[in-house]
């Protein structure tokens, strides 16, 4: 038997995903949160409100959950290329920069196979594999 916690939790992912299928990102991040509220220990829960938050426009506050979900969950590289990402939008570069490194140094294998199907126009990839790059190459 499901507990009536998960079933609330599943119910309220559904209708996060349903929202941002359609790009109503505040609604989807509000529907994570409701369902943080329920399990906030679970790291995937705050990277994807953070998603939500960053493509809602709230940048500041969509840092503060990426950076909860990194905490939770230190060698996850969803959460290390979204919280690096949303750094690098907003300027601190140096912090991008760090976070960056360590997911290279813990998943180079898949970083450089997600990179070359998930575009990034604003990195430069040579940061990845050391070598110049004219942006579009593969790695």
């Amino acid at each position: 038997m499901i507990d009536a916690n998960a079933k609330e939790i599943e119910h309220k992912i559904r209708e996060a995903k349903s929202h941002a299928r359609r790009h109503e990102w505040r609604e989807a991040a509000e529907r994570y949160q409701e369902a943080l509220k329920l399990a906030p220990f679970e790291a995937e829960l705050w990277l994807m409100t953070g998603i939500c938050l960053r493509e809602s426009g709230r940048l500041p506050d969509a840092i503060q959950y990426l950076e909860k979900a990194n905490m939770l969950d230190d060698s996850n590289l969803h959460v290390d290329i979204e919280l690096g990402n949303t750094l690098h939008v907003v300027g601190r570069f140096e912090e991008a920069a760090e976070i960056f490194s360590k997911a290279r140094e813990l998943h180079h294998r898949q970083l450089r196979d997600l990179w070359t199907t998930r575009h990034c126009p604003t990195l430069d990839l040579s940061f990845f594999t050391g070598k110049q790059t004219d942006g579009h190459s593969g790695l």
